[in-house]
């Protein structure tokens, strides 16, 4: 059953979403998202969204048209808006889930601690590349990581500039979410660097922990399935 509206701007027509009355536009875990505000607006809505986004990061940040704000890297909303205090429970629960980083008690090393300050989990580190065609969009620091979504569970892959790419096993086979749809991807192994191919992307991740792991070499080695995959996210997402 779809979930009450929560106030005369924003409603959750059911879990995992949240739609903003005002501004006609959805979000979801990983954002703002064009399926969902056509699939609630519909095409109008849809047409208002894409040339915001068009050539453009998608958000990690977002505010709502009654004042909370969301942030998607640190999987938590606040009642009093971005850098706010007061962390908004309902919202951070409709969005992340109770799973999300708002819902650590503190008690670990990452999660909100008792005066709601929220730490950067510790992850590992690594070395990525991202290239479009011939040209290079990124190359630096980024983190990997593995988060509960209302799609699942989201192998995230964050670059140091904001970007964040996440991808999900299907059924043995790892694809890519983004706002404009869902791609297959395509992986290959050379000694610890491993190359992600979505569309006309690749994101090259180096990892010292997947550098022995099997199986190694070009082409041949895409569309891995089964075992391959399973250790792949086991090793390289934490």
């Amino acid at each position: 059953m779809p979930v009450a509206a929560q106030s005369r701007t924003v409603d959750f027509p059911r879990q995992g979403v949240v739609c903003d009355l005002t501004n006609r536009r959805c979000f979801n875990s990983e954002g703002v998202s064009v399926p969902l505000t056509r699939e609630f607006f519909g095409s109008y809505g849809e047409r208002e969204l894409v040339p915001t986004l068009s050539g453009n990061r998608r958000p990690t940040q977002f505010t709502l048209s009654d004042g909370k704000a969301c942030d998607v890297r640190r999987q938590a909303c606040w009642d009093d808006g971005q850098g706010g205090k007061n962390v908004s429970r309902s919202l951070s629960t409709q969005l992340f889930g109770n799973r999300g980083a708002w819902a650590n008690n503190g008690s670990g090393s990452s999660g909100w601690g008792n005066n709601n300050n929220w730490q950067q989990p510790e992850q590992a580190t690594s070395s990525c590349e991202l290239r479009q065609g011939n040209r290079r969009l990124f190359e630096g620091n980024c983190l990997l990581n593995r988060r509960e979504s209302s799609n699942g569970v989201a192998y995230n892959v964050e670059l140091a500039d904001g970007q964040r790419y996440s991808f999900y096993n299907r059924q043995g086979r790892l694809v890519l979410q983004d706002s404009s749809g869902l791609w297959p991807v395509q992986i290959s192994n050379r000694n610890g660097d491993v190359n992600f191919r979505w569309a006309d992307l690749q994101l090259v991740t180096s990892d010292r922990r997947w550098t022995n792991q099997a199986p190694q070499g070009g082409s041949s080695d895409f569309n891995p399935t089964g075992n391959f995959l399973q250790d792949l996210i086991n090793t390289m997402f934490r």
